[in-house]
């Protein structure tokens, strides 16, 4: 699964104070989020938004990675039998099984846009908005959104299996 760099150390290294992307956007540096890795034993209070903020990032990777890994495991066992094998009943299963997979892929996506939309803040500080803080974490990688694009892919392998086993449906029906 995607995840913000190998490090989440080195997504914050030694530069210091705010920057400002070419498009107008913060860039979250140290300084902004605290050492990611130095605070993990302090309590949460100690620990600063940003540092806060990542570990968010990554426990909600985690938690889509494990839903993505979940419907592609899926869909490599399953792909193993041919669908001119399968009689009506496991046809239809097998469609209800990756509408199922398609709507997990949605909801990932709308806990996505709402993690996006929140923000991670301690006591009277002002947050680390995570949709400011996402282009540092992936400045790096082919796209902007990686767990999106990933979903997205996942979602539509599942559209296209799902046309496949429909259209033996109709054949079948």
């Amino acid at each position: 699964m995607v995840a913000p760099r190998d490090d989440p150390g080195r997504v914050l290294g030694a530069a210091r104070g705010r920057a400002r992307s070419d498009d107008g956007h913060l860039v979250f540096t140290p300084a902004e989020a605290g050492d990611p890795l130095g605070g993990r034993d302090a309590p949460d209070r100690n620990r600063r938004p940003g540092s806060r903020a990542l570990e968010r990032e990554a426990a909600r990777l985690e938690d889509a990675g494990a839903v993505v890994d979940e419907i592609t495991t899926w869909i490599a066992a399953t792909d193993e039998t041919p669908l001119s094998a399968l009689d009506f009943d496991d046809l239809r299963a097998r469609h209800e099984t990756l509408a199922a997979h398609r709507e997990r892929c949605a909801g990932l996506v709308r806990q996505r846009q709402a993690f996006l939309g929140s923000a991670t803040s301690r006591g009277g500080e002002i947050g680390v908005s995570h949709r400011s803080l996402i282009p540092s974490v992936y400045r790096d990688f082919p796209v902007d959104h990686p767990l999106l694009a990933t979903v997205a892919r996942v979602d539509r392998t599942c559209a296209e299996c799902q046309r496949a086993v429909r259209s033996h449906l109709v054949v079948r029906g």
